[in-house]
């Protein structure tokens, strides 16, 4: 694409040839960000889970006790 661009317009050309080297670490920091903000939610859910797992095993302790009409 570089071939193309610089004939035409030679600023183009040197901003794509400055800019493109960091579109991969952008995309990799980027990439890392979203990791750490899967892994952060994953234990949130995992811990909500466990809470409600937890609850709902409480409910037949809790209707054993419960008075019948």
């Amino acid at each position: 694409m570089l071939l193309f661009v610089v004939p035409v317009d030679p600023l183009s050309g040197l901003v794509l040839l400055l800019t493109a080297p960091l579109i991969p670490f952008f995309m990799i920091l980027i990439g890392s960000l979203a990791n750490i903000l899967s892994r952060r939610q994953w234990t949130t859910l995992s811990r909500m889970s466990a809470h409600f797992l937890d609850v709902l095993q409480g409910l037949t302790t809790l209707q054993m006790f419960w008075p019948q009409p």
